[in-house]
C-alpha cells in the first residue's frame, strides 16, 4: 500500500487495484466524463484512471 506523508504526521493511504476486463457501454458520454475525470478518492494520488480500449473482433 502506497504511503504518502501530508502535513504532519498523517499519512494517507490507498491501496491500488488493477482489474482487466471487458464491457459492454450503454451509456458513451458517461464513460468519456468517467475517462476524463477518473473515478474513486485516490485520484489526487495517481489511482482511479481508466484505460479503455476496443475489443478486437
Amino acid at each position: 500500500m502506497p504511503d504518502i506523508r501530508g502535513v504532519g504526521e498523517d499519512a494517507v493511504q490507498h491501496a491500488a487495484t488493477r482489474c482487466d476486463g471487458v464491457a459492454v457501454i450503454k451509456d458513451a458520454e458517461l464513460v468519456r466524463a468517467a475517462v476524463r475525470a477518473g473515478i474513486g478518492r485516490g485520484k489526487a494520488y495517481g489511482c482511479g484512471l481508466l484505460s479503455l480500449a476496443p475489443m478486437a473482433t
